[in-house]
């Protein structure tokens, strides 16, 4: 399996791609499935090269920003913001 094909199976991913000027980026999922790699909730990753966005996307867990949690939070029946 490819670096690129494990990218694309991660749970987390909605979107990878490749741009020669800017390098390869990775969306991960908002929302009820959203997963984040920082503590701030960053739902994006850019790397100039696969094997770099590979590592970052290693350290992605689901997220806990606010938008993600009030999905979450409304999926689950909860009360709204």
């Amino acid at each position: 399996m490819t670096i690129q094909e494990r990218i694309e199976k991660h749970p987390g991913v909605s979107e990878v791609f490749f741009e020669e000027e800017n390098g390869w980026w990775i969306y991960l999922k908002c929302g009820v499935d959203g997963y984040c790699w920082d503590d701030e909730g960053l739902h994006t990753i850019r790397e100039d090269n696969i094997k770099a966005a590979y590592r970052a996307l290693l350290d992605a867990r689901p997220c806990s920003c606010k938008d993600c949690l009030q999905e979450r939070k409304l999926a689950t029946g909860g009360a709204h913001a």
